[in-house]
């Protein structure tokens, strides 16, 4: 089975109308069912975006994606959770303190990068990169879209930038996967952060040793995957230069045991 989420634009009416889609599907692209969802009955505002999807345990769906704010300018976060054929149970919009009101791009900078649902409670994780802000975790109630707790995490006040890996929930604790960037130095920076009202319970920060590997950077990065023999598995698209000799684009992998200790990484061109 396989859920598709996007958007489109709708000319029918005479003027251009952005709506979101769901569609789920078989195995070999056969459709099962599709909703669409239009922003007409929105004052705030007047496009939907949805990019990513999370099934939970009863069926139910949750959906992210962004909207476009009519007051502030900003791009907020859409959060909606249907029931298993995409009929709405709830929507929300969010919105966060670190936006600059009117603008875009790096002022409302944001987008879920990876979320998971609580397998003992049920609750809701979602976390995503605060351009230069630090890394963000939500703690949400399924049941209403409410947030519990809501946290970002930056080793330096906003002087490093950052992208998001990912998450796992373990039995008492979130751990958080994430890369640091501070001009051509990046490091791996592993928190483990309590369940409960989000604090750093502690930290590991990586960085790349060899000699010969300079600005070697992930980007665009792809979610953090814990294997089946526990181990976590990040990767993404990388750049840099050894010595002189650009590499240009191509892909990193990197592995960390159980413990969050290394274990092994390597490019590949």
């Amino acid at each position: 089975m396989l859920l598709i989420a996007g958007t489109y634009s709708d000319y029918t009416t005479g003027f251009v109308q952005n709506k979101a889609y769901v569609l789920k599907t078989d195995e070999s692209g056969n459709v099962i069912w599709g909703k669409t969802y239009d922003s007409l009955n929105h004052v705030e505002y007047s496009t939907i975006y949805y990019y990513k999807t999370l099934e939970l345990q009863n069926g139910n769906l949750i959906l992210v994606g962004k909207t476009n704010n009519l007051v502030s300018g900003n791009e907020d976060l859409l959060l909606t959770k249907t029931d298993n054929t995409g009929n709405i149970i709830w929507s929300k919009t969010y919105k966060s303190i670190v936006w600059i009101p009117g603008g875009t791009g790096s002022a409302d900078y944001y987008y879920v990068q990876q979320m998971k649902e609580d397998p003992g409670t049920g609750d809701i994780y979602l976390t995503g990169p605060h351009w230069a802000t630090g890394r963000n975790i939500n703690k949400l109630d399924q049941n209403n879209g409410n947030i519990l707790w809501s946290k970002m995490y930056n080793p330096n006040n906003g002087n490093y930038v950052e992208n998001v890996f990912g998450i796992d929930i373990l039995q008492n604790e979130i751990i958080s996967f994430g890369k640091i960037t501070s001009g051509t130095f990046t490091w791996v920076g592993i928190y483990r952060i309590n369940k409960t009202n989000g604090d750093t319970i502690a930290t590991k920060y990586y960085s790349i040793s060899d000699a010969q590997a300079y600005n070697l950077s992930f980007l665009g990065t792809d979610p953090m995957v814990r294997l089946n023999n526990g181990h976590y598995r990040i990767s993404g698209r990388c750049y840099g230069f050894f010595g002189t000799a650009p590499l240009y684009y191509q892909q990193a992998v990197c592995e960390f045991d159980e413990n969050l200790n290394f274990v092994k990484a390597f490019c590949i061109r």
